[in-house]
């Protein structure tokens, strides 16, 4: 029998080099991780729908309400929080998954640059994803915005995998990949622009008229698959997400008003959330916008044949920009967590223009990278030692209630629905299956300058503005009860 051949020298440094990423990954997600996990109003509510919706044997095929308009979004968050609840079935477990999701992301990025270009790029675009930020920042929180950074990485995947090899199956799993980004939440419709320039890029090839046509076939099937839950749900229900949607991008968004122009939008909104993103240092992002601008252009007007070998950063440029146009008649409040579609886009350019750099003046490049890496992975880590979630302080509101009652099952209750108290301390009660009609009766209440809480003869818990009431000697008559089934029927709010 002969000898498997053993991994040259060259394949040990490429293999450990991707190992030291990873691990670098691993670690500046989960250093610190029972402190830093986001256990506020949103990922409680939402972890409570499924698990409810699980436990009556029903997948849901809407997602959360948006807070902009009267419509909601896809179902696959939900699903996913479903799964890893499942398979990791902690208090924390939905949360460990995606803190796990965004740990393996530079693996991701790496693959990709090995389908369009070489190792260096693989190791540049690995690190920075590893060390990003805004990444690792929000590496422990569970939102759908959070899961459109993944989505729209797996996207830019999808494309490198298609140009590499232009074929059918591919080119439906770009843009399914493209179409999922989008669903989560719709701060990502503008990602819907890369099939849209691939379709254009195959309409003007020299291919026969039936190839195109089953090209174009192929993404329109994709898309809408991607988007099939939704549909299904409209089917059932007169079309009521479809009228939905049209509603708040025909009117809906008139109730916004954000004063923007484009001199701010190019030379301060677009340069600061470049900088926020990649090192959490704002003005870093004029440095990179130049740089990487001016090597972009110094490609861009040589001849035609640089289209051929950088075809994936013409196409995620040109994306880009068709966004920043978009973006900048957007009427809504600009918030960071409605930017997490351009991680991704951040993250490849940053690492695209050190690679470009280090083929040009290797020492330069190094000397640059390892300046701007050990730059971000000092912030990062001053980030997550000050990093503190209110998750240990729910968690100890919840030992004090059952300390001080000497009960297991409660009905819970609040007053003027306060769910940044609410939700997180329900959803730990209701993870334990503490949750029960007619138990011990107790209410929640978040005093603040327009709430005056009730007095304070029947509270068991107060930390800070959030009290806990004993109410098996109180009247009920200011408190709502709050139950798994209600909180599951938010989903539909708006149907």
């Amino acid at each position: 029998m002969g000898n498997a051949a053993k991994p040259s020298f060259r394949q040990k440094i490429i293999f450990s080099s991707l190992f030291f990423i990873l691990l670098l990954s691993f670690f500046l997600r989960f250093y610190r991780f029972p402190s830093r996990w986001i256990l506020n109003q949103d990922q409680a509510r939402d972890t409570v729908m499924i698990m409810y919706a699980l436990k009556e044997h029903s997948l849901p095929l809407l997602g959360s309400p948006a807070s902009a308009g009267p419509f909601s979004f896809g179902p696959y968050y939900h699903w996913l929080i479903g799964f890893f609840k499942t398979i990791i079935p902690t208090v924390a477990g939905p949360w460990i998954g995606f803190a796990v999701v965004s740990s393996l992301i530079p693996l991701f990025f790496w693959f990709l640059a090995k389908n369009i270009a070489d190792k260096y790029l693989a190791f540049f675009l690995g690190l920075t994803a590893a060390l990003a930020t805004a990444q690792v920042i929000n590496a422990p929180d569970m939102l759908n915005t959070v899961l459109t950074s993944y989505l729209v990485s797996f996207c830019f995947c999808g494309l490198a995998f298609y140009l590499k090899k232009q074929s059918f199956s591919r080119l439906f799993l770009f843009s399914f990949l493209a179409g999922l980004a989008t669903v989560p939440h719709f701060q990502s419709l503008g990602v819907l622009s890369l099939p849209a320039l691939v379709f254009l890029f195959e309409l003007f090839k020299k291919n026969r008229f039936g190839d195109k046509i089953k090209k174009s076939l192929t993404i329109i099937t994709a898309l809408l698959l991607s988007y099939s839950p939704l549909l299904l749900f409209d089917i059932f229900h007169q079309g009521a997400w479809l009228k939905s949607v049209f509603l708040y991008f025909s009117s809906g968004q008139n109730k916004f008003y954000y004063p923007v122009r484009w001199l701010t939008d190019l030379t301060v909104f677009w340069p600061s959330l470049w900088g926020q993103v990649i090192s959490g240092y704002p003005r870093l992002g004029y440095l990179l916008c130049l740089v990487f601008g001016f090597i972009f252009l110094s490609i861009f007007l040589k001849p035609r044949q640089n289209f051929k070998k950088n075809k994936f950063i013409f196409f995620l440029v040109a994306s880009f920009l068709m966004q920043v146009v978009f973006i900048r008649y957007y009427k809504g409040v600009r918030s960071s967590e409605y930017f997490f579609t351009f991680h991704p886009y951040f993250i490849f350019f940053t690492a695209w223009s050190l690679w470009q750099l280090f083929k040009k003046q290797k020492i330069l490049a190094v000397v640059l990278s390892f300046s701007l890496f050990l730059f971000i992975f000092k912030n990062d880590l001053s980030s997550i030692k000050t990093d503190q979630s209110q998750a240990s302080l729910i968690q100890e509101i919840r030992q004090e209630v059952e300390a001080k009652t000497g009960q297991t099952s409660f009905s819970f209750y609040t007053y003027r629905g306060d769910n940044m108290l609410n939700l997180p301390l329900f959803y730990l009660f209701y993870e334990n299956g503490q949750i029960q009609d007619q138990a011990y009766k107790i209410g929640t209440c978040r005093a603040d300058e327009t709430v005056s809480c009730p007095p304070a003869d029947s509270i068991i818990s107060q930390r800070g503005h959030y009290l806990v009431y004993d109410l098996n000697q109180v009247s009920l008559e200011s408190f709502t009860p709050l139950t798994a089934q209600k909180i599951n029927s938010w989903l539909y709010i708006n149907y």
